[in-house]
């Protein structure tokens, strides 16, 4: 497609005022650098996305705070990150990737293997030998009300669940040899070994007791709607039950559970 001098590519529309775009006489169209090198290598066009990887990210400006978008090598969108609107002169003209740790996304720029900066800790200014948690648990809202310097054994309480947890609640599963639903919970690597119950509900709200516990202000809090679900359902004497056994568990007074 021509219009006095000013093409496009037939792969992904980009015009040649925006990029160089030629006739590619093996493809016999017009095609950008991108796909020109995509055809030349390939023989065939891996994406119709316009970007490339030296493109700058795009930037979003809202009424409170920003959005910064990361792509992939073939220009497809791969995390929206926020930050708060005076964090945005911290981006500077670097080049903003996604690496993902346990399945979560982290923004930051320079190299994928070493000197990397990211984006999280640069906000907080970079504590050493401290780690910066995101509160909520989504490593995505890098805004200043989610982000708090803490330990490393601090940041190990605001985990969530696992991909592979089938129970919904992190270190609650089923126990199909015994028929009956267990209790994982580790606190600064101490393991505690805890009883197994008939019902998934009563396992629910004996781990919550232990986070809220232990962890206190520090755990997650993600899917409270779905261990909230789970205890509600439970009766005023079953609670009770639970809390008196985690109180002889743990040695602690009647009063110690019962105020969290």
């Amino acid at each position: 497609m021509r219009k006095k001098g000013i093409c496009h590519c037939s792969v992904c529309g980009v015009s040649s005022e925006l990029k160089k775009v030629c006739m590619n006489k093996a493809y016999g169209d017009y095609l950008c650098e991108k796909h020109r090198e995509q055809y030349k290598k390939y023989g065939k066009f891996l994406d119709n996305s316009p970007r490339g990887v030296f493109d700058p990210n795009e930037i979003r400006k809202y009424n409170d705070y920003a959005e910064i978008d990361t792509y992939d090598s073939h220009g497809n969108l791969v995390t929206t990150f926020k930050i708060d609107l005076d964090d945005v002169d911290k981006l500077g003209n670097k080049k903003w990737r996604t690496v993902f740790k346990l399945d979560k996304p982290y923004l930051f720029t320079g190299n994928q293997k070493s000197e990397r900066i990211y984006f999280h800790r640069l906000v907080v200014g970079n504590p050493e030998q401290m780690q910066v948690d995101h509160i909520s648990g989504d490593t995505s809202d890098n805004r200043k009300q989610n982000l708090r310097i803490v330990t490393l054994q601090e940041n190990m309480c605001n985990l969530k669940k696992k991909k592979s947890c089938t129970s919904g609640v992190r270190g609650v599963s089923f126990d199909k040899k015994r028929n009956n639903w267990k209790v994982d919970f580790t606190y600064k690597k101490q393991r505690f070994y805890l009883k197994s119950f008939p019902t998934i509900e009563e396992a629910v709200y004996l781990r919550y007791l232990c986070e809220c516990y232990f962890n206190k202000e520090l755990r997650n809090t993600t899917n409270d709607e779905i261990i909230l679900s789970h205890i509600n359902k439970l009766s005023d004497k079953q609670k009770s039950e639970i809390e008196n056994y985690l109180n002889e568990k743990l040695n602690t007074s009647k009063d110690g559970v019962e105020k969290i």
